[in-house]
């Protein structure tokens, strides 16, 4: 489950030594999204793109290993054409990330 909160960054630091990731929202840049740490990407509809969270290191090597250098990345999140996102998250899965 996801849990939205703000918090100062003396606080985030606190939560990421205790097994929570924090990533700076889109919509307001002082909000501050916490996943529980069995997530590994979030993926979000943005439209005509998709957001895929990256919430692990993880998920990052598993970006880094087989997705483009020429990809494009948004903050901590992977840009992805609707097209792609369907057998990106696929693959994520079938490699054992957890992918909401």
């Amino acid at each position: 489950m996801t849990k939205a909160h703000r918090i100062d960054a003396a606080h985030a630091a606190d939560l990421a030594t205790n097994g929570y990731r924090t990533v700076a929202g889109t919509k307001a840049i002082d909000a501050i999204i916490l996943e529980e740490k069995d997530v590994d990407v979030r993926v979000r509809n943005e439209g005509t793109l998709f957001l895929f969270d990256l919430l692990t290191d993880a998920a990052d090597d598993w970006v880094k290993m087989n997705v483009s250098d020429e990809s494009q990345m948004y903050g901590g999140a992977l840009v992805v054409e609707h097209r792609y996102a369907r057998d990106i998250a696929a693959g994520m899965q079938s490699d054992g990330l957890v992918v909401k």
